[in-house]
Parts: structure tokens; C-alpha cells; sequence
């Protein structure tokens, strides 16, 4: 299990980011040697996600807010140089500068190479075994035993289980169907890991409940329908609250990014990486006493909200991202939209519902009992798998917002616009395979060691001043220039201070992981965070509690 160093860092009441990231990972192993280097690049805080991770390369990709590749012509230069030298690939190469300029998907042949890249790139269960994986995770995703002073963390899929009532944060309950709710778990676990993880890898796109300021625009990228007559379809929502794929890293990448881009925008806006509140703000009902509502939203109270994970990958059931087998799926369903004779212009709503039951998607789709063997799973109902173009009952289909070309914004999404989101998910997927950040975890999870984030006071008024800039920023009418231009200066000097602050290890100063549990002998070293953690709704729980 851990080596002396990590049981002595292990041992420390507070631990640091950086103290993470310099000594927690072993000696002489694949993970030592694929992130010996940290992230110095950070780029800038309001960029999307994907943005930032790839701003570490070097800047070799450059995307917008949407998570679009910017593909104009000094980008495209630099990216296709990236690109061609990750592959070893001497020279140029026409079928892969015009995906990466186009979306038009690859020929099997080059598909391969990619593949084979992503293979070799991602760490195996044997270079992780016995080595530290980190998370930064909310409050909401904790429970406690009180019989064996565990804290677990629990999956979306196990919330869901523990939790029959949404939260409603992530879905206004008057928006929420009372039938989506009794749905069968069996039609979700009747989809392979793949397609799992192609539903998450489109959370921050898709499966959201916040209502569109477009009446034209839908997000739904896959629509799941069950052959039983009169069975309402499964939406990417619901499957995004299943999801086992989030955002898991050895500790070096983790605390050189995977921490910082979930943190400091979720402490700052207040709203989480897919724009969930970060403190749930209480109604009248119930917050009977009255408590002051700027008091609960405060920065110090959201950087309470979270908290670091730290288990051994051999201690829990792990599985890792198969990156491969996600960037072969991508490329099967663009070559599926953009075959049998499609023209590129062709508008999406226009076209009709496309079944994805090519027998290359089928066996990428759907689960088998071993794998590539073609026997699928008997107890689950049969699916259809669609791309929903035509039943969408929209004049515009449009998905892939900030895909099009600037020229292209206020024109109806065609099948190039998709091509080309499709060919940005596939670039996103080369860049988080750099840092292995997508491990999937099922169930529940007992939490080795648990750390909660806690700001340092005398910084607080620091912080504090960024979220008032913040909600500067986002004053006022966009529309008027002068307030946007003003706005975006605003976040610029957020972004400045931020990065800054990260490239000078100064967030040690800023926060510190104050150790709540763990350790064989399962200590409870901060009672208040506890307690703050919700009890596992389970028959031996509540048996345990009624005796306290």
C-alpha cells in the first residue's frame, strides 16, 4: 500500500496541494514517469474547460467558451504540428488535416493510428495499482456510516438509489415529469460503458434542466427509446444522473489541474463546472429561523462545500477510460451522420431521425456478456438508439452551438456543424487521455482518507473582492458594449490573479485540506465536518442511529 513518504504526509492534520502533487505518487513507476512534469500553463479562468487542459499543451489547441476548436488559420497550423508530431507522423498528412480542418471523419486506416496513440497513452490497472487517485468532490456526494465510521462517496447512479427525489438543484421539480422518476434501472445498465461515457463526456452540453434562452435550441444528442409500446423515451438528463464517469486523476494532475478547474470557478460564480448552485439557498419553509441567506452563499461556506478524496485505485472498484474505444465510437457515429450520400449543408431538422444501427455502433453501444463476443445481455428490453433530427419538432436543431463560423451563428445547425462538434469531443478526449482524468467508479465508495477544503481567513477578503468583480462582470446589459467590454476586463484581472496565484504555489496560503477521516483505524479527526455529512440511508444506519 502507500509508500513511508505518502504515510507520513497522510499522518499530517493538513495537507497541501502541492505537497500532493511533488511527493504523493510512488517511485519508479508509469505514473511518476507520465506526470513528472507539472502544469505550469493554465490559461485563462473563464475559458471552457477543455480550453484550459489543453492551454498546458504547450497552447499546440486553442477553444472557445463552447469547447469549439478554434480552427482558424495560425491555431490550425500550430494544432495540426501537435497533432502530427503525438502520432510520429513525418511530414504531412492530407486525411488528418482535413478532419482536424473539417470534421470530415477518418478513414479506418488513420483511425487506427489514433487509436493505437490513445492505447499506449493510457495508464493500465497495473501501473495504478497501489498508487493514490484524488477527487475533489461536493458535500452532496458523501454519506456517512455511523456503524463503521466510514465516509462514503456515492456515484450518480447510487444516489439515485439512496435519493428517490431529485435535487433540486439540478432538476426544478415542476419540470420534472412524476413518471421519468419510477423508471427502470435496467434500461440504463442495458448500455454499454461506452456509450456511458460518451453521455458524460456531453454533460456540460447536453442533460441540462436549465431552460434555454433559445426557443430553437434542444440538447438532446442521443435519444434512448424502449420498444415497449407507450414507454417515454430516456433523455440525456437522466442518464447524466446515472453517470460513473467524472473527473478522477493520480494526485499530480490532480493538483496541478483537475482541482484548480473545479474549485476556484465553482468558489467564485457560486455555480458548479455544469452550473449547479454550489450552497443549496434554503426556501421560507425551510429556513424557519431565519438565518441570513449572505451568511450560507458566503465564499468561506462554499469552499466548505467541498471536499478531497484520496483512496488507493486497488481499494475500490475502478475502471479506467477506454479512450480509444470512445474516440472509435465518435468516429463510427460521425461517419454514420455523414454517410449515405449526406451533403455537408444538409439542415439537421430537415433530416430524419437517424437509428444508429450500423453493426459497427451496435457492437460499441450495447454490452456483452464477454467481451467481443456478440451474445448481448438477455434481461434487458431492447433499445433504439437515435440521433433525433426530425422528431425534435423544432425549425432549428441545434446542438452545436459555437460550432459555427462567426459568419455561420444565426443559421440552422448542418451536418458539418455536427461533424465538426463531433471532431472537437474527439480532440477533447486526446487531451483528458494526457491526463487520465476519467476513471469510472460504481456504487458506493468508502473514502480511505477524506479531506475538507477550508479557506484561510485571512485571504477571504482577497477572495471576496474577485466574487464582487465577478458579479460585476455580470451586470448590467450585455448587449451594451461599453458594459461588456467593461466586463470582460473585469474577468480578465479574475483570470490574472488566479493563474498567477496557481503558477506561485500561493494557494497553499489560500486554502488547506483540513483532515475529517480515515486511516486503517477509521479516526474521525474533525467532528463538525461529520456530522455536516449526511447519514447512508440503509436499515443498519438507522438502526445505528437510534441508538446515539
Amino acid at each position: 500500500m502507500p509508500n513511508s513518504i505518502q504515510e507520513d504526509l497522510l499522518q499530517h492534520p493538513v495537507l497541501h496541494l502541492s505537497e500532493l502533487r511533488e511527493n504523493f505518487v510512488g517511485k519508479n513507476s508509469a505514473c511518476s514517469k507520465r506526470y513528472k512534469k507539472a502544469c505550469r500553463k493554465w490559461g485563462d479562468y473563464f475559458q471552457s474547460p477543455v480550453n484550459k487542459a489543453a492551454q498546458t499543451l504547450e497552447s499546440a489547441f486553442n477553444f472557445n467558451e463552447a469547447g469549439a476548436f478554434m480552427d482558424g488559420d495560425t491555431n490550425f497550423e500550430t494544432a495540426k504540428v501537435a497533432l502530427l508530431g503525438w502520432l510520429e507522423i513525418k511530414g504531412g498528412d492530407d486525411l488528418i488535416e482535413e478532419w482536424l480542418r473539417t470534421g470530415r471523419p477518418l478513414p479506418t486506416e488513420k483511425l487506427d493510428i489514433i487509436r493505437r496513440r490513445l492505447r499506449y497513452e493510457t495508464l493500465t490497472n497495473d501501473s495504478l495499482y497501489d498508487q493514490p487517485i484524488c477527487r475533489l468532490v461536493h458535500g452532496d456526494q458523501l454519506r456517512r456510516d455511523l456503524d463503521y465510521r466510514v465516509v462514503y462517496q456515492v456515484t450518480p447512479g447510487q444516489s439515485k438509489l439512496l435519493n428517490p427525489q431529485p435535487d433540486s438543484r439540478e432538476r426544478p421539480s415542476a419540470e420534472l415529469p412524476t413518471k421519468k422518476l419510477n423508471r427502470s434501472q435496467k434500461t440504463y445498465w442495458g448500455i454499454s460503458e461506452t456509450f456511458q461515457s460518451l453521455v458524460a463526456m456531453f454533460d456540460s452540453d447536453l442533460g441540462t434542466w436549465r431552460p434555454s434562452k433559445d426557443p430553437n435550441e434542444t440538447k438532446e444528442f442521443i435519444r434512448v427509446t424502449s420498444e415497449k409500446p407507450g414507454a417515454a423515451p430516456l433523455t440525456p438528463d437522466e442518464l447524466n444522473i446515472y453517470s460513473p464517469l467524472r473527473f478522477w486523476s493520480p494526485p499530480p494532475a490532480f493538483a496541478g489541474s483537475v482541482f484548480h478547474m473545479l474549485f476556484w470557478r465553482a468558489l467564485i460564480t457560486g455555480k458548479d463546472l455544469f452550473g449547479r448552485d454550489v450552497v443549496k439557498v434554503p426556501t421560507e419553509e425551510e429556513n424557519p429561523v431565519k438565518e441570513p441567506i449572505g451568511g450560507l452563499n458566503s465564499i468561506a461556506n462554499r469552499a466548505r462545500q467541498y471536499y478531497v478524496v484520496i483512496n488507493w485505485f486497488n481499494a475500490a472498484k475502478f475502471r479506467l477510460a477506454a479512450y480509444d474505444r470512445l474516440f472509435e465510437t465518435l468516429m463510427a457515429i460521425a461517419s454514420f451522420v455523414g454517410g449515405n450520400g449526406r451533403r455537408p449543408d444538409s439542415v439537421l431538422c430537415e433530416i430524419k431521425d437517424l437509428v444508429l444501427g450500423d453493426q459497427t455502433l451496435t457492437d460499441l453501444l450495447y454490452p456483452n456478456y464477454i467481451p467481443h463476443h456478440s451474445k448481448k445481455f438477455g434481461e434487458f428490453e431492447p433499445l433504439n438508439l437515435k440521433l433525433p433530427f426530425k422528431t425534435v419538432d423544432k425549425p432549428i436543431w441545434e446542438l452545436a452551438r459555437g460550432h459555427h463560423s462567426e459568419k455561420e451563428r444565426d443559421k440552422p445547425t448542418q451536418v458539418s456543424h455536427l461533424l465538426k462538434f463531433l471532431r472537437d469531443k474527439a480532440l477533447e478526449l486526446i487531451i483528458w487521455s494526457k491526463y487520465q482524468m476519467e476513471i469510472r467508479s460504481v456504487g458506493l465508495i468508502p473514502c480511505q482518507y477524506l479531506y475538507r477544503v477550508e479557506l484561510n481567513p485571512d485571504y477571504a477578503p482577497v477572495l471576496q473582492d474577485l466574487v464582487q468583480k465577478y458579479g460585476d462582470s455580470m451586470g448590467g446589459d450585455v448587449a451594451d458594449t461599453a458594459n461588456s467590454l467593461e466586463g470582460s476586463q473585469q474577468q480578465l484581472q479574475i483570470n490574472d490573479y488566479i493563474i498567477k496565484a496557481i503558477e506561485k504555489k500561493n494557494i497553499n496560503d489560500w486554502v488547506i485540506l483540513n483532515r475529517v477521516c480515515g486511516g486503517t483505524n477509521r479516526t474521525v479527526f474533525d467532528q463538525e465536518a461529520w456530522h455536516d455529512i449526511k447519514c447512508l440511508k440503509s436499515p443498519r444506519a438507522a438502526a445505528a442511529s437510534s441508538r446515539i
